[in-house]
């Protein structure tokens, strides 16, 4: 009996040894730059991937980007709720309305195991609750399989940039402008696929859209709704197949500036649906014109 029991407590201390170097790995991974944000801006910009490639380019017409890759409205909602918290004035949120972001993808793929940060206990059920999805996720990161995955991922890649200088031509990922059409129009057939691949929307992420407009409405807080600028072969693979968040927004009173079509040429773009930096840049450029040709904002604060 006491073998087994030194058995146990040698198995648990190297668990924990296993579990501390997952935490102090994860931290900076994971959930550093998941958890920046400023309480010094009006306007905040909330999107996914799409929105988080223009960077802080943003900040020049004083907008915060507060958006991140795979965020869903769930995690838009949580930080808007954070923002309202903590006694920040918002006066406008740009959110995005993209075609795929009320797909079931998007519900899959996104950040609620991070945006617990934005939360307090008090969001919870209970107490059991808050400690199974907030608390435990965070600091037993040895039971997150994603978390695992994604620190596995990136040790791969510091590998490979220590061992691996220089690639070959044929290694490299060929910039988007230069790949053919065919394979163009092959990538952005993958890609709607896997956005699109559901006829219909989530009625999850629909709710939390809709509490964000409540949310906003309740605080007195505009909201203009923002499509970003889309390749046209890839508007082409998912033609009539978009989930309508745009319409949500536009019915509850607010609008919403469709950018899908700006920045047509290829080199403005990364791949099918992402801008590059430049891109990134001459999009806040086009933006601030559209806001100052609408008299800066629409007011819908009643």
């Amino acid at each position: 009996m006491k073998k087994f029991i030194i058995h146990i407590i040698i198995f648990a201390t190297i668990l924990m040894l296993i579990n501390l170097i997952l935490l102090i790995l994860s931290k900076p991974i994971y959930y550093d730059k998941y958890e920046e944000h400023s309480l010094k801006f009006n306007k905040y910009l909330f999107a996914d991937s799409h929105g988080e490639k223009l960077l802080n380019h943003t900040q020049k017409i004083d907008i915060y980007n507060f958006s991140m890759p795979s965020d869903s409205y769930l995690d838009m909602k949580r930080k808007l709720l954070f923002l309202i918290r903590n006694d920040v004035h918002i006066d406008t949120i740009f959110l995005t309305v993209g075609d795929h972001t009320l797909s079931s993808y998007r519900e899959a793929s996104s950040n609620a195991d991070r945006s617990n940060y934005f939360l307090t206990s008090d969001d919870y059920y209970n107490t059991l609750t808050y400690l199974k999805d907030n608390l435990i996720p965070y600091y037993l990161p040895f039971f997150s399989p994603n978390l695992r995955t994604i620190i596995q991922h990136n040790f791969r890649n510091k590998i490979r940039d220590i061992f691996i200088t220089t690639l070959s031509d044929s290694l490299q990922n060929k910039e988007w402008e230069n790949l053919s059409q065919d394979k163009q129009s092959k990538l952005a057939k993958e890609r709607a696929n896997k956005q699109f691949g559901n006829s219909q929307n989530s009625k999850i992420l629909t709710a939390h859209l809709l509490d964000i407009i409540n949310i906003s409405k309740n605080n007195g807080i505009d909201i203009i709704g923002l499509k970003f600028p889309l390749t046209a072969v890839y508007q082409e693979a998912f033609i009539g197949k978009g989930y309508k968040a745009d319409s949500i927004l536009i019915n509850s009173g607010y609008p919403v500036l469709d950018f899908t079509d700006d920045l047509s040429d290829s080199q403005n773009f990364e791949d099918q649906d992402h801008l590059t930096y430049e891109g990134g840049k001459k999009f806040v450029g086009i933006l601030k014109e559209r806001l100052v040709r609408m008299d800066q904002f629409t007011n819908h604060k009643e």
